[in-house]
């Protein structure tokens, strides 16, 4: 959430001058999200051609003078609530009661409806919703209504509120194991039933209030609870532990990108609430939280609008329940041309979408487009920009994307999952990667709780203890991971959970590279597995999601005498995939893709590209975990010294010492490091004649330094400062030296502290 300290003390003095009328007078309305000047921008960019502001408030206009509940999401009666809710903005910025009027008509419908009323404690995320929607219409048309229709209005919200504290206790049927609200406040309900509260108490400026909330117990006895003003701080202390506990520092939650999605569209809006009306008590707490840059790799701009799957979070990503506008608010001044360029092309005026199903449409998410689109910022296109890995550590959640452009982007993610929340939708992800491009999902995840769905690795037929729940025993662990420059790499450790398994050991490497000025990705992964008994070893792809392949076609074959598989879509993208070890694992060319191999221990190195056009033949050479693959101008290896698959060019790569003893180990070099003083000694012998050159490239084969050489015959040390050739110093990690002297050339690697 932004903050500014000059806004924030004209924002008290503001809040008090109100508070004073408030109580001299009568409530001054509206109080949450708007004013004066924020309908008067909003008037005026409406009537600019084309812009979005217009073409957001047409949409929205054409959904509210339907004057028909139905056109919106039917869950739980959300429908009515949500017309009220829109025709309530509708209201602010054109002034015709109309409006005003039908918003009233809808919350009677509301309140009067026993399957949906907000009395009702059975249905606490229906009551959340309809509570929502309640507190902003009577904020919203307050100087619409009669001085009886305010009334009754409040009379709902504060009735409500008072039987909000029924629902919460246990002994009424409805505790532990229903609402999910309990400590430590973890669970999606918590953002959802108390972010909801805090606005309804704040339209009706009762978080002062002393009057006393009671509750029944199981005998129908009165029992008094604490006062409205002590209550509301409670809300908000509950809120602080779920920002801490619940989400990592991408706002990854262990439930799913959806589950976050859904609650944010209330957490969200009573974090702006609370910090509009002066309250900046959450404020800090949810600054370290960044759920836009989740979104912004997660999500893809083809027209379903696709998601990247983790926890048991459905298939649609975020949708548009109004999260993505919302976060229009919270992103960091100097991130919001790059997050303004995402959103348009995901849910504003640039998505492939049909103009009435843009703006985060559904649940009256548009109007949050029209609060908080930024248009007074440039958009500027995240890639080259942004790092191409993004990494939430704590969660064990790390995401990998090649560009912004369009629905041919290539996303990828891969779990780790080194968190257990206890009281949410949990389910065993380590070892669990996902891939959509070029408009497909070609890799998913379940999408709920049917873990024979999961792309991960399976031991003898199961991707973890069969028929447990996730617990803190069902975790693995982040070993490694580095952001590169084209992608980045994460070693996970199995953890607790292929220990459960009965693995002595178990890792899985995983690395991304994105090539340059190409949509085209190479995706690597290598397990390390170890037991003490024969196990079967299952590396497993669900194509598409849940639902099925979405129309990937799945095939297998050979190159090399190595096992090849082929996923194509009618649109010309394509994943293929090479077996570089063992090269007699079984594939199974079926939904989920199956490479299978047996043993006590194992080691499965699989590669992967991801592109369009005609599929590309790799050329192999060596043999077991020496095998190389050549793709093009990339070489992919297993890397034994350095324990890390290496991505090399081919004009850069270390060749395989089986090929030719003059091309390494001739003993023209040598390496040493030095580690307190930070260098490398190169020792060279030249012969006075030949070309001589002297390179230090990466790991990923390009070139980091080039060092001048010493022509005269004899032994030379020459010392690398570990900077590269703009005199930076150099990452730690693996570095290949290669000499050349005439057409003998010698290769060396030097691992940097």
């Amino acid at each position: 959430m932004k903050f500014d300290r000059v806004f924030l003390v004209s924002m008290l003095f503001a809040i008090l001058l109100m508070r004073v009328r408030a109580n001299a007078l009568d409530e001054l309305h509206p109080r949450l999200f708007v004013d004066e000047w924020t309908i008067a921008s909003i008037r005026e960019n409406i009537e600019i051609p084309g812009s979005h502001h217009q073409e957001a408030y047409d949409a929205l206009k054409a959904r509210v003078d339907r004057w028909d509940p139905t056109v919106y999401d039917t869950v739980f009666g959300y429908h009515e609530a949500t017309l009220a809710k829109e025709a309530a903005f509708m209201f602010l910025i054109t002034e015709e009661s109309s409006y005003a009027e039908l918003a009233y008509d809808m919350l009677q419908q509301v309140a009067l409806n026993p399957a949906i009323s907000p009395f009702d404690a059975r249905k606490a995320l229906a009551r959340a919703m309809t509570g929502l929607s309640f507190a902003l219409a009577y904020d919203w048309c307050y100087e619409g209504w009669t001085p009886a229709q305010r009334e009754w209005a409040r009379s709902i919200l504060v009735r409500s509120l008072n039987e909000w504290t029924e629902f919460e206790y246990p002994e009424e049927g409805w505790g532990k194991g229903t609402n999910h609200i309990w400590e430590p406040y973890t669970s999606n309900w918590v953002a959802v039933c108390q972010g909801s509260q805090v606005l309804m108490t704040l339209a009706a400026y009762e978080e002062t209030s002393q009057e006393t909330n009671v509750y029944r117990d199981s005998a129908g006895a009165i029992v008094p609870n604490l006062s409205r003003a002590a209550r509301f701080a409670a809300i908000k202390s509950q809120l602080k532990q779920h920002l801490q506990s619940a989400y990592g520092p991408l706002g990854v939650t262990g439930e799913g990108i959806s589950y976050m999605g859904y609650a944010a569209s209330f957490l969200l809006p009573c974090l702006h609430a609370l910090y509009r009306t002066g309250d900046i008590y959450l404020h800090e707490e949810a600054a370290k939280h960044e759920w836009w840059k989740w979104i912004l790799y997660a999500s893809s701009f083809e027209k379903d609008r696709l998601s990247i799957q983790n926890g048991v979070a459905a298939t649609g990503g975020i949708g548009g329940i109004g999260t993505a506008s919302l976060l229009l608010g919270s992103v960091p001044q100097a991130t919001l041309p790059y997050y303004r360029f995402f959103y348009d092309r995901f849910m504003g005026k640039l998505s492939p979408r049909s103009p009435s199903m843009k703006y985060d449409e559904d649940r009256a998410g548009t109007v949050w487009a029209l609060l908080f689109y930024p248009d007074d910022v440039i958009s500027q296109d995240p890639t080259g920009i942004m790092p191409r890995m993004a990494a939430d550590t704590l969660k064990g959640a790390f995401f990998f994307r090649n560009r912004w452009r369009d629905e041919n982007d290539i996303l990828v993610s891969f779990m780790t999952d080194g968190d257990w929340q206890t009281g949410v939708h949990n389910i065993p992800e380590a070892f669990q990667f996902n891939v959509i491009a070029h408009g497909n999902k070609y890799a998913g995840s379940p999408g709920g709780y049917d873990k024979e769905l999961m792309s991960a690795l399976f031991v003898d037929g199961h991707p973890c203890v069969p028929n447990s729940k996730k617990s803190s025993n069902d975790t693995g662990t982040v070993e490694f991971y580095e952001v590169g420059e084209n992608g980045g790499y994460v070693i996970a450790g199995g953890g607790r959970k292929y220990a459960r398994l009965g693995l002595s050991s178990a890792y899985r490497h995983f690395r991304v590279h994105f090539a340059e000025n190409k949509n085209r990705a190479v995706i690597a992964t290598l397990d390390q597995l170890e037991s003490t008994e024969n196990r079967l070893y299952s590396w497993r792809m669900n194509v598409g999601d849940k639902n099925g392949t979405r129309g990937i076609s799945i095939s297998a074959g050979t190159e090399g005498n190595r096992p090849t598989f082929l996923l194509q879509n009618g649109d010309g993208g394509y994943l293929k995939g090479w077996v570089l070890h063992p090269a007699d694992a079984e594939i199974e060319p079926a939904d989920p893709l199956r490479i299978s191999t047996t043993g006590a221990g194992a080691r499965i190195m699989v590669v992967m590209v991801v592109d369009s056009g005609v599929p590309q033949v790799g050329a192999f050479d060596g043999e077991g975990l020496n095998t190389q693959l050549t793709l093009g101008e990339r070489i992919v290896r297993y890397d034994t010294e350095a324990n890390r698959i290496a991505f090399d060019t081919c004009s850069n790569a270390v060749p395989n010492p089986r090929q030719s003893a003059t091309m390494r180990g001739s003993g023209l070099l040598s390496v040493g490091y030095r580690p307190l003083a930070r260098k490398a000694v190169l020792r060279i012998i030249a012969d006075g004649s030949a070309t001589r050159s002297l390179a230090v490239h990466n790991a990923a084969g390009k070139l980091i330094r080039e060092l001048p050489v010493v022509r005269r015959p004899g032994q030379h040390n020459i010392v690398w400062d570990c900077r590269n050739n703009r005199g930076e110093p150099v990452a730690p990690g693996a570095y290949i030296v290669t000499y050349k002297a005439g057409r003998i050339r010698d290769v060396e690697r030097v691992i940097i502290h």
